[in-house]
């Protein structure tokens, strides 16, 4: 931060400010200040004059000659995301254009850089972009449409925005900062980060810097720390810094839920380097090239921590925070939602806590929220959906078998507007599994270990046979929604007849078999049955397999099943088979998807036959939870698929 040049600014600002108040607002020592004004004078930058008013000091030409290039060129305010902690409210209104005291947040922003006189101002928008459109016309601004705003995170939008910072003093802001005080000028003398001291632990990003200021690391999370918190200031030297590594990141993979921040923090650990290395080189030196850095000194790059006093930057996390700030919003959020809830339960709206924004749904809007210890859902049709739903007819069906206790609780529902209030169920969750394979009880398994044996034992003591089994699965089929498959052995199918096999299998929702017993070379025992029922033979391959894999592969309906391991089914600390080795065979001649099975029980071991396969197939330890809990195992199971299904999501 050029110091000479601050002072100079101070100067234009208020001219007859004195050295003690100087002191104070560079937060240096009246000493220093001293120093500084004298070193200014000396240089031929400021003069002193007299007027009625008294001594004061005034620029020079060559003081305004200074201060030139620090001008302001403009302002890029990223407005572009969904708000999600502030539904339901951004459901209608996007966070920046909440009102706080009877203002607008965006505008307030708009304002104040008016008033430092910065007038070109770009607005990155996305979501709900259209609701931008009138500070075109009130306060001359361009909008920028970032595409990607709903997938991809700030670094996105920055790299949209890039052409606007090369070569110029730009702000970068978040439209929905309230400033309590106009922190802009008119001229800024180096890239700096607004800061906020957060007391006692924190989970923000947290600065280290020198006693001049200077940042040279940043942490996530810390205890009594100076923090990342509001407005940023990019100089044109910095920006040509560092808007190449940013661009390098936003081609590099897995970086798309990155703040534009992070290339800045990873340029001073030192860590871009590393990353853009990782992916071959090209990114790297096309970055070094376009900056005019090696990598080397990318932990040079300077930007200074403008350390802003208690209460001048607020950023509010969600509706509660903002209910404490500005009383309006204990009772008066103008959210027609927040309205209904209000008067579905006959509270104020100051009694709607703990709210939380669900997945959006392909038809509908959701959310979370809490009224004096009930937990509810409160559902909001999207645009549209009245022509693809009758919400009469649903309100019937839903008021018909409201006794039967197979839906949820519904505690509001309205015909004509789609809106609907239930009862939330505690520690329900979506287990996200992409196929269910039912087992069908037999006494003499082949391919299975201990835990399904003593599971095919139970199901057979207790009487399940294979027309209870197939009885109970027509009761729920209606409420399943993803595939459902049965294993079982050959001499079951016999035994049930192979055409009554599969006409019941079609009444039961099922739409493949696995039958271990029934090798490749004599799977024309069951297929013309199942083709005519068009239920899909799911073949397996083993380790042993060798050159019948290519033969297998390419004739395989549904999925393919690969046997991770020799032996039988059961957990297993570790694969030891060539999985890949395996999977390269089968792609070479078929597209089939290759889920692997036979051992798979952690996250880790998931995630490892993920790199190579299509899937995995978890049996032996969903059967282990059952075993241990019961009537009770639902949640446990759901919650164990959930884990094992997000890392293979990634």
């Amino acid at each position: 931060m050029d110091r000479l040049g601050l002072i100079c600014r101070n100067i234009l600002e208020e001219p007859y400010i004195t050295q003690r108040e100087l002191a104070k607002r560079m937060e240096l020592s009246l000493g220093t200040i001293n120093g500084l004004i004298k070193e200014c004078a000396e240089k031929g930058y400021i003069r002193e004059d007299e007027d009625q008013r008294g001594k004061r000091l005034a620029l020079t030409e060559t003081g305004q000659a200074v201060l030139a290039p620090y001008k302001v060129d403009g302002a890029l305010i990223i407005a572009a995301g969904f708000g999600s902690r502030f539904v339901p409210l951004t459901f209608e209104t996007p966070k920046g254009l909440l009102e706080v005291f009877g203002e607008r947040m965006i505008e307030r922003q708009i304002c104040q850089l008016h008033e430092a006189g910065v007038y070109d101002i770009t607005i990155a928008v996305g979501y709900l972009k259209e609701k931008f459109e009138y500070l075109i016309d009130k306060y001359d601004v361009k909008l920028l449409y970032n595409p990607e705003y709903s997938c991809k995170n700030t670094l996105a939008t920055v790299y949209r925005a890039r052409h606007l910072l090369k070569g110029r003093n730009m702000y970068i802001l978040s439209s929905d900062n309230w400033l309590r005080d106009n922190m802009y000028h008119a001229y800024e003398c180096g890239a700096w980060y607004s800061a906020s001291f957060q007391k006692g632990d924190t989970k923000e990003w947290c600065f280290t810097f020198t006693k001049k200021g200077r940042i040279t690391d940043v942490n996530v999370g810390g205890r009594d720390q100076w923090v990342m918190y509001g407005p940023v200031y990019l100089s044109r030297e910095f920006s040509a810094r560092f808007l190449p590594v940013l661009e390098a990141y936003y081609e590099a993979p897995g970086t798309e839920q990155f703040y534009w921040e992070q290339p800045f923090v990873d340029m001073l650990k030192g860590e871009a380097k590393r990353r853009l290395e990782a992916e071959g080189g090209t990114l790297l030196a096309r970055a070094e090239e376009a900056s005019g850095w090696k990598a080397s000194q990318w932990d040079q790059i300077e930007m200074d921590v403008n350390r802003q006093p208690e209460n001048q930057v607020y950023e509010f996390e969600n509706l509660e925070e903002l209910r404490l700030f500005d009383e309006r919003y204990q009772n008066h959020s103008d959210n027609a939602a927040m309205d209904l809830v209000s008067r579905v339960f006959k509270v104020p709206e100051s009694h709607i806590t703990d709210i939380r924004c669900l997945k959006a749904g392909m038809t509908n809007k959701s959310f979370l929220f809490r009224v004096d210890g009930a937990h509810c859902i409160c559902r909001i049709p999207g645009p549209g959906t009245e022509l693809l739903i009758n919400r009469r007819e649903e309100k019937e069906v839903y008021d018909t078998v409201a006794s039967l206790g197979i839906t949820e609780e519904v505690l509001y529902m309205n015909p004509d507007t789609g809106y609907k209030i239930a009862r939330y169920y505690e520690n329900a969750r979506n287990a996200a599994a992409d196929i269910i394979e039912v087992g069908i009880p037999f006494s003499d398994p082949i391919a299975e270990g201990q835990v399904i044996q003593k599971a095919d034992l139970r199901s057979l003591e207790a009487g399940c046979t294979t027309d209870k089994l197939m009885d109970a699965l027509i009761e729920i089929k209606d409420r399943i929604h993803i595939p459902l498959v049965f294993m079982t052995y050959i001499n079951v199918i016999y035994k049930y007849g192979k055409k009554k096999f599969m006409d019941r299998c079609n009444q039961c929702g099922i739409s493949g078999i696995i039958v271990p017993d029934c090798p490749y070379e004599e799977k024309n025992e069951l297929l013309p049955e199942c083709t005519e029922a068009g239920i899909e033979l799911i073949s397996m391959i083993a380790p042993t397999s060798h050159d019948r894999i290519k033969m297998i592969a390419k004739e395989a309906q549904g999925f393919l099943y690969c046997v991770s391991s020799l032996g039988v089914t059961g957990v297993r600390k570790e694969i030891k088979t060539d999985i890949n080795g395996m999977i390269e065979l089968v792609k070479e001649v078929s597209d089939v998807p290759c889920a692997v099975g036979f051992g798979i029980s952690t996250p880790k071991q998931a995630e490892d036959v993920c790199k190579y396969a299509d899937g995995a197939i978890v049996g032996s330890a969903i059967v282990r939870i059952v075993a241990e809990h019961g009537k009770d195992s639902v949640q446990y199971v759901s919650q164990y698929v959930k884990e094992m299904k997000d890392v293979v999501r990634g």
